[in-house]
């Protein structure tokens, strides 16, 4: 595990630091995620009766133009996911890695918006369970040490300076594989269903196509509520 651990940092800060070039960004992402359970017996018989349990989600992301529209955000996060049925609870920690492909397909005077696709491999830091009665179990043995998932997520941008920007987004992510250990729960399986949302401080530049100059007008542009478009100026 020690050395699937460092594998995933190693591949993450390359990713993230070809991300950080000049002409492409980086940032820093905090918030919280929300997930629930689907458990399948090796009877085929499926439980969703559980209800959601709120997690911590942080991390570090990078962002590679592809061009004015496409982005590639690669990223390696610290990931909860959890369930709950009454007073007992069940709750996993993951180092996760996961890379979007944003679209960029709105822009405003005073923001813009994505739709992104794409997924994460988280390895397991350690998994717990809560009885009704309060107990606390390690769990560890009984999951999966790997967690493969397929994530859309949806977000906006907020210009707070010329070459920084503050983003809010929704990420879902649904479980590919099991995250329960079949040989050691009796056959069973269970993936996670849920949502991270999260504030994200993105710095450098915004756009590889336009200059720092153009960045520079488009922030003044928005603070001033003005509407020319990007990269003209008004005539007097």
């Amino acid at each position: 595990m020690t050395t699937k651990l460092l594998v995933l940092v190693l591949l993450s800060i390359s990713a993230i630091g070809l991300a950080s070039k000049p002409e492409n960004s980086y940032g820093f992402v905090g918030g919280m995620s929300s997930f629930n359970q689907l458990i399948k017996s090796s009877a085929g018989v499926v439980d969703d009766s559980t209800s959601s349990e709120l997690g911590l989600y942080v991390g570090v992301y990078g962002e590679k133009y592809l061009s004015p529209s496409w982005v590639l955000t690669p990223g390696i996060y610290f990931s909860q996911k959890g369930a709950k049925t009454g007073a007992a609870s069940r709750r996993a920690n993951y180092l996760e890695t996961s890379a979007l492909l944003r679209w960029y397909f709105l822009d405003g005077s005073k923001w813009r918006s994505y739709l992104g696709f794409g997924g994460g491999f988280g390895v397991l830091l350690s998994a717990e369970d809560v009885t009704n009665a309060g107990v606390l179990a390690d769990k560890f043995s009984f999951f999966s040490k790997n967690e493969l998932s397929a994530q859309v997520g949806w977000g906006l941008e907020f210009p707070v300076s010329s070459d920084t920007g503050m983003q809010l987004g929704i990420t879902y992510s649904r479980s590919m594989t099991s995250f329960l250990d079949p040989t050691t729960v009796g056959g069973d399986k269970g993936t996670w269903n849920g949502f991270y949302g999260f504030v994200a401080l993105r710095f450098k530049s915004q756009k590889e196509s336009i200059t720092t100059e153009d960045r520079a007008r488009d922030y003044l542009r928005w603070k001033n509520g003005q509407s020319a478009p990007t990269g003209e100026e008004s005539e007097s």
